[in-house]
Order: structure tokens, then sequence, then C-alpha cells
């Protein structure tokens, strides 16, 4: 089932192309693991492929983050929804972020990010 929510109209925006390794925010490069073994790279808010930083974070936090929370309040088990969330997240992103294309590599780091995000207290 998806939550049918409405935002905003806002103008139709055009593609954006964006860094998809954000490590001139992060500091951090890809394959910086301190000359260990290769291990899965966990990612943050500041690894999301973010245009325009101060106007995206913004809607990462207004719109995005509560609209998958309404999303996965709808379903059987919504502490389950990891596994089935892929989707969806493409759709909100699509829909929230019209002008940053989302690619395979785009849309793992924010799963990765969404999977991470604290629960509200």
């Amino acid at each position: 089932m998806n939550v049918n929510l409405h935002l905003a109209a806002s103008t139709p925006a055009t593609p954006t192309t964006v860094n998809d390794t954000n490590s001139h925010r992060t500091g951090r490069s890809n394959n910086d693991n301190n000359g260990r073994g290769a291990r899965k790279r966990k990612f943050g808010i500041p690894d999301l492929p973010f245009a325009h930083w101060d106007i995206d974070s913004r809607k990462w936090r207004i719109s995005f983050v509560p609209l998958l929370l309404a999303w996965a309040g709808t379903q059987r088990d919504p502490f389950g929804t990891n596994s089935q969330m892929a989707d969806e997240v493409a759709a909100l992103w699509e829909h929230v972020y019209p002008a940053i294309v989302l690619n395979d590599t785009r849309l793992s780091v924010i799963i990765s990010v969404v999977r991470m995000f604290p629960m509200p207290s």
C-alpha cells in the first residue's frame, strides 16, 4: 500500500549532476579503511547526493523522512520494512528531489542512510 501524501507543488526542475561520493563534505574517501581489509562503508547524511546542501538537507528533514516514516507506518510490520523499502525510497526520492537523478549507487547510499537513521525519542 502506497501512502498518497501531497507536498506543495514546485516548479519543475531540470536534472542535476551530483558527485556520488561526497568526500569533499565528509573528509573521507571511498576506500579509506586505515590499511585494513575491505569492509562495508557506513554512510551518513553527509553522503547523500544533494545538489544544494542547504535546500536539499532541509527537504530531507521536512519532507523525505516524514513521508518514508508515514509509509512505513501503513505496513503490516512497520519495523520489518527494511527489506521492502527500495521501491518506496526510489518513488519518494523522485517526488521530493525530481532534479537529482537516481541511479543504483545513489539508491544504495540513500537506503543505507535511511536504515541507520535514529528513531525519534
